[in-house]
């Protein structure tokens, strides 16, 4: 499991607590275990053996020639679930399969259209459980079309610049023609007022 990628646990508050750093208060990232048997974040152990050479929870002698990757906690923490971190995505699974989720979600944003991330970000809301009925809306609909969603919305900004440029083309002809009137009009003015 990558560590870059955020962990958003789905039921943070139903977390086992031996899978918790005492150190950070946080589920273990990269568990490692000290020589009295103690488990703590790979980092915040480090962080502390540099300040103190005594386990933080008994306060018995270590170092960091004494720690080692605590397989076991790696193993019970990759079966937790998670959420995908993704706005709008409803993905959720085991952690240890987040990473591959990841890498295909159609809601990451380098993959997301424009207008989607737009209303997406406009509206707030990055659970389908939390999130206003425009964006459960949006991502129902992403998640069952995303291919032919995006070429209907492609094709529609095609569409309204075709339709904008003809109205602009329009708009020119309808002055152009009110000109072309008035200066006929003003012809036979001067015409009407020469014959008087």
């Amino acid at each position: 499991m990558s560590n870059h990628l955020p962990r958003v646990f789905k039921n943070p508050k139903s977390l086992p607590a031996h899978l918790m750093c005492t150190i950070c208060n946080e589920i273990f990232t990269d568990p490692t275990r000290v020589s009295c048997g103690h488990t703590f974040c790979s980092h915040c152990i480090l962080q502390w053996i540099k300040k103190s050479s005594t386990c933080p929870n008994c306060r018995a002698n270590i170092d960091k020639k004494g720690t080692g990757k605590d397989l076991i906690a790696a193993a019970d923490i990759n079966l937790l679930t998670v959420v995908c971190s993704n706005q709008g995505c409803s993905w959720f699974g085991a952690l240890e399969i987040l990473e591959s989720h990841h890498k295909e979600c159609p809601f990451h944003p380098e993959r997301l259209d424009p207008w989607f991330l737009e209303q997406l970000q406009r509206d707030g809301g990055t659970k389908n459980d939390n999130a206003t009925p425009t964006v459960r809306l949006i991502s129902w609909l992403y998640q069952k079309n995303a291919a032919a969603l995006k070429d209907m919305f492609s094709n529609d900004d095609k569409e309204y610049s075709s339709i904008f440029e003809i109205q602009e083309e329009n708009t020119k002809q309808k002055k152009n023609a009110k000109r072309k009137q008035e200066i006929k009009n003003e012809n036979c003015k001067k015409f009407l007022n020469s014959k008087k």
